[in-house]
C-alpha cells in the first residue's frame, strides 16, 4: 500500500505515493479536517462545517465522501452516522511532524530542525472554501496555533545554536523568526 502524504504547511496538496490526487476543494478540506483533528466526526458535524449554508448539505457530503472513497478509500472509516481518518494505514502529515516534535520533553537540535523544515508557510495558505464559515474559523485557529509552534521551535533553535556557539545558525534562525513575526 502506498503512503498517503498530506501537506498542509506550504502549498496544500494530497499525494498517494508521489502522485498528486485530484480532489475537489470540499473533498480536500474534508480530508484535511479528518486527518488533522484525528477524531471520529458525526456526518451532521461535517455538513455543518462545510455546507451549513446549503439546503442539500447531506447530499453534498455524500458526494464528497464518494469522491474521497474512490481516491483514498482505505484511509477512511465511513458508516451511516460518522466518518474518521484511518491512521492504521501508512501516511505522513506535516502538521503531525511539527506537533509531535514540539510536544516531546526535550527535542534535540535535529528534531527541531526537521520540525521547522516542514513549516514552509502558514497552514492551508491560499486554500479557501467559500461559504463555509465554520471551516474558516477552524483554519484560522489551526493557523495561529501552528504559527505559534513554529515560533517556539525557532526560539529553541536559536537557544541551542547559541549554546553551541554556532553564529551562522543563530543568524539564520533569527532571520526566519523575524519573517514569521512580521
Amino acid at each position: 500500500m502506498e503512503r498517503l502524504n498530506i501537506i498542509s504547511l506550504g502549498k496544500p496538496q494530497v499525494l498517494l505515493g508521489n502522485q498528486p490526487l485530484e480532489l475537489s476543494n470540499k473533498a480536500q478540506a474534508l480530508l484535511y479536517y479528518l486527518v488533522i483533528t484525528g477524531r471520529t466526526h458525526q456526518r451532521q458535524t461535517l455538513v455543518n462545517l462545510l455546507w451549513s449554508q446549503k439546503k442539500d448539505g447531506k447530499n453534498n457530503l455524500r458526494v464528497a465522501l464518494t469522491h474521497l472513497r474512490k481516491q483514498v478509500g482505505e484511509y477512511l472509516v465511513i458508516d451511516r452516522h460518522s466518518v474518521s481518518f484511518n491512521r492504521a494505514n501508512p501516511y505522513w502529515l506535516d502538521v503531525e511532524v511539527l506537533k509531535t516534535t514540539l510536544k516531546s520533553q526535550q527535542p534535540s537540535l535535529e528534531q527541531l530542525q526537521a520540525a521547522i523544515e516542514v513549516y514552509q508557510s502558514p497552514f492551508l495558505e491560499g486554500f479557501e472554501i467559500l461559504k463555509a464559515p465554520e471551516f474558516e474559523k477552524w483554519v484560522a485557529a489551526q493557523r495561529q496555533a501552528l504559527h505559534n509552534l513554529a515560533i517556539y521551535a525557532l526560539q529553541n533553535l536559536i537557544s541551542l545554536s547559541e549554546q553551541q556557539n554556532n553564529q551562522v545558525a543563530v543568524i539564520e534562525y533569527k532571520n526566519r523568526l523575524l519573517e514569521l513575526q512580521s
